[in-house]
């Protein structure tokens, strides 16, 4: 949903496209086409833009009321499973089968970290204070990132794979 809870996004495997819908009338606002699967996305704090993630590598980032690509922000080496952006809007973290982290900074579209498991990371999320990023892998681990003061992450062992993370709402869990 977008955050004033007026649009709903969706993608799916049938047609290489996210679809953005009115949720009030049921009807479709915008198609956001790919050449790919498009495997998740997720609406920007400010509704104004959508952030895909294609079974191809790609990150794109749309307008959520017009439709239209804004930016391609590279790729991943293989397909990026899932993108999150921090509560502030001013960060982008994406994860894919290249068992790759990446982290944007909005206001420059920069890669400004890159963190890495043994395998597929399937979720990201960010902390309400954006100070942390936890992580999903096959790799049979969750990690915990400290984004703001970096060094070694939090590793939580798991007995296989890992497909969700989440925080409390206050951030302590």
């Amino acid at each position: 949903f977008s955050p004033d809870n007026t649009k709903l996004a969706t993608c799916s495997d049938d047609d290489h496209a996210a679809r953005i819908w009115d949720v009030h009338s049921g009807k479709q606002l915008a198609v956001l086409r790919h050449e790919c699967i498009v495997n998740a996305l997720v609406f920007h704090p400010n509704g104004e833009q959508l952030a895909t993630a294609g079974d191809d590598g790609s990150v794109r980032l749309w307008n959520a009321d017009s439709g239209r690509l804004a930016q391609t922000l590279g790729e991943h080496e293989a397909a990026a499973n899932a993108v999150v952006f921090n509560r502030a809007g001013t960060m982008l973290a994406s994860a894919g089968d290249d068992a790759k982290v990446n982290l944007w900074k909005l206001e420059t579209l920069e890669l400004s970290s890159q963190y890495e498991h043994d395998a597929a990371v399937n979720a990201l999320a960010f902390s309400p204070d954006g100070a942390k990023l936890a992580t999903a892998s096959n790799d049979a681990t969750s990690r915990l990132w400290d984004i703001a003061g970096g060094g070694r992450p939090l590793i939580v062992e798991h007995d296989g794979a890992v497909n969700s993370v989440a925080f409390s709402p206050d951030g302590r869990q």
